[in-house]
């Protein structure tokens, strides 16, 4: 019994850094639930890796859920456009930052996954986008004519990528510290080329 709670407290640190305030509730509850359940079955130890998931799964959806609230988009809405804005950045920012900020953030990869796959669509913005890079050499046009074609796919008008970009930023500045944040903004900057 001691061996079990030592246990649960020792990964109730574990996965602190995981986790902001709001989301403490629901790590305790965890916790719990594993710890009645591995009394019930008589186990002396809790599954580790499952609680260390659950947590990293809260974590996950964190930018998500502050884009739903924040911006009053679909959960399809912000993880696509959250991984738009990613995209960009990681074909503009320095490879070494984009990895440390992707390593620091485990929802990087999640959230890049749920970008759609570009269209041609309507208004020509996609075809436009590769035509202006292509003359002029600069490819943050290309790079935010993608993304105004990508919210566009995602239902979503141009002016709300501007709603994102600084939700975007200062999730990615709690969770990974100011040097990784500025890098970013930079990267989603218009003068960036």
């Amino acid at each position: 019994m001691k061996s079990l709670k030592t246990t649960a407290v020792f990964l109730l640190f574990a996965v602190a850094p995981l986790v902001h305030a709001e989301n403490w509730g629901d790590v305790l509850k965890s916790v719990n639930a594993e710890t009645n359940q591995a009394l019930q079955n008589g186990g002396d130890t809790l599954n580790a890796e499952k609680l260390l998931a659950k947590a990293k799964n809260l974590h996950a959806d964190e930018l998500t859920n502050l884009l739903v609230q924040q911006v009053g988009v679909t959960p399809t809405q912000a993880m696509g456009g959250a991984g738009a804005l990613l995209q960009i950045a990681q074909t503009r920012m320095n490879p070494e930052v984009f990895a440390t900020l992707a390593q620091q953030l485990p929802d990087v990869q999640k959230l890049l996954s749920a970008v759609p796959a570009l269209q041609k669509d309507g208004s020509g913005l996609s075809g436009l986008a590769g035509k202006l890079a292509g003359l002029s050499g600069d490819s943050s046009i290309s790079s935010a004519l993608t993304a105004v074609s990508l919210f566009q796919q995602l239902g979503m008008k141009p002016e709300t990528m501007q709603r994102f970009i600084p939700v975007v930023i200062e999730y990615v500045k709690v969770n990974t510290g100011t040097a990784i944040a500025e890098g970013l903004g930079v990267a989603l900057s218009a003068d960036k080329k």
